[in-house]
């Protein structure tokens, strides 16, 4: 494989991930689950493979960012992110949601759609109460 071409491939795609430097880890794809996807062409129809990345507010990338995925208002499935903040798998091309957990960061809500999500968990606010 040409890492230079695939590299380049990835700038040209997702120019605000390699903005941030995240673009000179090659990730493993699942090409298992891709693959019989390809062979399933009823499955695949009714499927959509989300990829992104999860920053923090420092534009580091967040590891093991918990997803979960909700389909018809109910859990679907959990994911992880990987030790770059990436994250691939596929979901229901219907009403499927992604939420994004991270302990000390507040949760974001997205709706999953084929392009790349980039996406960025802010801290929550510490509230103190004063007596």
């Amino acid at each position: 494989m040409d890492y230079k071409n695939v590299k380049q491939r990835y700038i040209e795609k997702y120019g605000e991930a390699a903005k941030h430097g995240v673009i000179e880890y090659i990730c493993v794809e699942d090409t298992l689950c891709d693959y019989y996807m390809d062979q399933h062409e009823e499955l695949k129809a009714s499927r959509r493979r989300v990829t992104g990345v999860v920053y923090d507010e420092n534009d580091e990338p967040l590891e093991h960012t918990m997803i979960h995925i909700f389909h018809d208002r109910r859990i679907w499935g959990t994911e992880t992110t990987d030790s770059t903040g990436h994250f691939v798998f596929w979901v229901p091309r219907t009403d499927a949601t992604l939420h994004f957990k991270y302990i000390g960061y507040k949760a974001v809500v997205v709706e999953a759609t084929d392009t790349f999500h980039t996406i960025y968990l802010l801290p929550e606010a510490t509230e103190r109460s004063m007596k």
